[in-house]
C-alpha cells in the first residue's frame, strides 16, 4: 500500500464529520422590542457543506484505492506466473520424423557374426563352465553337446538380442556327478543352420 494512502483516508474521515455548534458574539439590534436589542449574526457556512461540495478529497481517496487494487491484482498475477513449475510444460506436436514413435518396439535382429565363448577355460569339478553365444537369430533353439555325450535335453533359446547363456552339466545332463578331470569339448548348433561352433576347456584334478 502506498505510504500516502493512510494519511489521505484519515483526512477524508476528518473532513466528513458533522460541525460543532459555535456561539458567535451577541450583537445589539433595534429590529424587535422583544429581543431586548440583542440578536445573533447569521450562521456562517457549515463545515459539512464545505466538505460536501469539495470534491477534491474524495476523488483523491478513490484514486488511491483504485491504485491499491490495481497493484494487488498485479502482484496476484505475478504470483500465479512464478508459481508454475518447469515440469508443467508439456510437449506439443508430433514426434520428429526419421524414427519410430516413442515406445515402439524394434524388430529383433542378430548382432554381429555368430560366435561362442566360455567364461573360463580352466577349472575344477566345482567350476560352473558357462558357454555364451552371440550373433544368432532371435527365437532359435540351440543344441549343445559335451564331448561325445548326447545333446542336452534342456536346449536354450536365443533371446531378443541374438544371445544365449548355458551352464554345462548344471542339471547333471551330461555326467551324473561332477565333470571329470581332463580336456573337454563343447559344440553348439543353432536351429536353421548347419554350422557347428566349438570351444574347449580343461578340468583340473584336485
Amino acid at each position: 500500500m502506498p505510504a500516502a494512502a493512510p494519511e489521505l483516508i484519515e483526512e477524508y474521515r476528518q473532513g466528513t464529520r458533522p460541525p460543532e455548534p459555535e456561539d458567535g458574539p451577541v450583537e445589539r439590534t433595534l429590529d424587535s422590542p422583544t429581543s431586548a436589542g440583542l440578536s445573533r449574526p447569521a450562521p456562517a457556512e457549515s463545515r459539512t457543506g464545505k466538505a460536501r461540495f469539495d470534491g477534491g478529497r474524495p476523488a483523491r481517496v478513490i484514486a488511491v484505492a483504485a491504485a491499491i487494487l490495481g497493484a494487488a491484482g498485479a502482484v496476484l498475477m505475478l504470483g500465479v506466473v512464478l508459481g508454475r513449475e518447469p515440469g508443467d510444460r508439456r510437449p506439443t506436436g508430433s514426434p520428429p520424423s526419421g524414427g519410430p514413435p516413442p515406445g515402439a518396439v524394434r524388430p529383433p535382429q542378430a548382432s554381429g557374426r555368430p560366435a561362442i565363448t566360455l567364461n573360463q577355460t580352466y577349472g575344477d569339478g566345482d567350476t560352473g563352465f558357462v558357454v555364451s553365444g552371440t550373433g544368432f537369430a532371435p527365437g532359435r533353439e540351440v543344441t549343445i553337446r559335451l564331448d561325445t555325450r548326447p545333446a542336452s535335453p534342456y536346449p536354450p533359446v536365443v533371446d531378443f538380442g541374438g544371445a544365449f547363456n548355458y551352464t554345462l552339466n548344471q542339471s547333471h545332463e551330461f555326467f551324473p556327478g561332477k565333470i571329470p578331470p581332463g580336456p573337454h569339448h563343447v559344440t553348439v548348433t543353432v536351429a536353421g543352420t548347419s554350422r557347428q561352433l566349438a570351444a574347449a576347456f580343461t578340468v583340473n584334478r584336485l
